[in-house]
């Protein structure tokens, strides 16, 4: 393992490394680690990886376990990257933007066909691209974000054919220490100083569902003493969500494989049931999410692991940004506030690039 951070000093990067850089929820420490560009279906105990997935992991491909080279930790105030985002990557993007109308349309239907009692939620997203390249500097753009969302995991992940991507991401998927097991239900958001001083119906019913969801995936999938807390309201910035953590005992000889596929995709990102949501978003969304969506985070050499949904995101490319936003529909969905809550999702990175 080579110390330091001296394979990030290349300013010309012709050969794009895999490479990423975290900071853990609550931390003042941050991550920097060279990561091998070739991954593994399956993580081996005594090696530690960093892990990526797209939102159909599981079924149309699997999650990308990439070991880690050599890796750092370091305080956040002595991070030093000299390049932009726009600097690692060659990758460009053209495509055309993503229609309001579609997206209005999509909401329209779920919320028909939830009427129909054919599924309770499904979680519809959209891209937007600003072209553009970004040419902040990239450790002042991580420590902004680390400062703005103290409680997210802030990530910066880059990968010759997977690109390059900036995570502020509230929701933990899954924490394995030891045999304690942690996971959160997250599910309803709206703006701070709306002026309510209790959540929604609309709100306080979707996080519900995720709650009993998780808790049911749990117990049948060898969680045994099963503990929750909340709900809480978790704030991010301008915006608030509805959040319940949870623990209990898990048997980390059962492997991460089984625990992961009941977990994902969360309700917070495909919907209720998942089967059905998912095959919903499949047949309407009409582009490809990418990494949006799914997962990252490490998974550690002693077993343990700090998995993260990839939400509010964006991947770098060398001429521009697109960022993805996504929103909870239920029956009871009005289709121009989803698309209001995207916009304000948007803003979370947009805002520091």
């Amino acid at each position: 393992m080579r110390a330091g951070t001296d394979f990030l000093k290349n300013t010309e990067w012709q050969a794009q490394p895999a490479f990423v850089v975290y900071r853990l929820p609550g931390s003042e420490q941050v991550c920097v680690a060279e990561l091998a560009p070739d991954a593994v279906s399956q993580p081996h105990r005594g090696t530690t990886y960093f892990v990526a997935s797209r939102f159909d992991c599981f079924r149309g491909s699997m999650p990308y376990f990439l070991p880690v080279l050599n890796e750092r930790s370091l305080p956040l105030s002595a991070l030093s990257l000299a390049f932009s985002p726009a600097a690692v990557t060659q990758d460009h993007y053209h495509a055309a933007e993503y229609d309001k109308a579609r997206f209005l349309a999509n909401v329209q239907t779920a919320v028909e066909a939830m009427r129909r009692n054919e599924f309770q939620k499904v979680v519809l997203s959209r891209p937007h691209w600003v072209p553009g390249p970004v040419v902040k500097n990239a450790a002042l753009l991580f420590q902004e974000l680390c400062a703005a969302y103290p409680l997210s995991f802030v990530c910066m992940f880059n990968h010759p054919r997977l690109g390059c991507w900036l995570t502020a991401s509230p929701e933990l998927l899954l924490q394995l220490e030891g045999n304690t097991l942690h996971t959160v239900s997250l599910a309803g958001t709206r703006v701070q100083g709306e002026g309510r001083a209790d959540w929604g119906l609309k709100e306080r019913t979707e996080q519900q569902w995720v709650t009993d969801y998780i808790r049911d995936v749990l117990e049948h999938n060898g969680v045994k003493h099963v503990l929750m807390q909340g709900p809480e309201t978790l704030k991010l910035g301008h915006i608030e969500h509805l959040r319940t953590r949870f623990s209990g005992e898990f048997d980390p000889a059962a492997g991460l494989d089984g625990i992961l596929q009941a977990l994902h995709p969360t309700p917070a990102v495909g919907g209720m049931p998942k089967d059905r949501a998912a095959a919903f978003i499949a047949g309407h969304e009409g582009y490809d999410r990418q990494l949006y969506s799914g997962f990252f985070g490490p998974v550690y050499a002693n077993g343990g692991a700090r998995l993260f949904v990839q939400l509010r995101t964006a991947r770098i490319y060398a001429n521009g940004t697109l960022y993805f936003t996504g929103a909870g529909i239920t029956a009871d969905s009005d289709p121009e506030a989803e698309w209001v809550e995207t916009e304000n999702k948007k803003h979370i990175l947009a805002q520091f690039l």
